[in-house]
């Protein structure tokens, strides 16, 4: 069986820092809480509220983002060691000509790649989609070795456990510079 590689790379985290972002979502999740229930203004509240999520994932702010340093020459590394190269994100699809343009905007956009969104309409756990769809895209292309890149390790650990099997070789990193070490 010949060596097919795909690589995984999650966008928010990894490409993006997202922090400004972070903080502009927040401000709109704040300033919907009226003042008697102020006690909701809590990160495990935000979580759970249809309002930050929104506003986190609204087109209009994602040219807050910035590349993180050395993102660039980490993929044009990475792209020489394997056959497929995937932009994962848990960004909605509605977001796919932003991300786009965000992509082209800085220097990231190449047909060699492939980004992939999350269907908006699906409530599935994070870390379980993004395994699912990571693994129904690696056999697509037959692959037998996987590169996957995230900022989070419940989403690697999640990913890990759907490609226990002696067909792959699985390696998870939390940044692109572990990878292209």
């Amino acid at each position: 069986m010949p060596k097919i590689i795909v690589a995984f790379v999650d966008y928010d985290g990894i490409l993006a820092n997202i922090e400004k972002r972070l903080a502009a979502a927040w401000d709109a999740y704040s300033k919907s809480i009226p003042e008697e229930l102020a006690f909701l203004r809590t990160k495990e509240y935000a979580d759970t509220s249809e309002v930050y999520w929104r506003s986190l994932f609204r087109a209009d702010l994602l040219p807050l983002d910035a590349p993180i340093d050395g993102v660039k020459q980490a993929l044009k590394t990475l792209e020489t060691r394997v056959h497929h190269l995937i932009l994962l994100t848990s960004k909605p699809d509605y977001l796919e000509t932003a991300s786009e343009q965000w992509l082209t905007a800085h220097g990231l956009a190449d047909l060699s790649r492939r980004l992939v969104l999350k269907p908006a309409d699906i409530r599935l756990a994070t870390p379980l989609l993004k395994a699912i769809q990571k693994r129904a895209i690696a056999d697509a292309y037959g692959a037998t070795e996987i590169i996957d890149i995230d900022d989070e390790q419940k989403n690697l650990d999640e990913a890990a456990k759907h490609f226990k099997s002696p067909r792959y070789r699985y390696q998870g990193y939390l940044n692109l510079q572990q990878a292209v070490a």
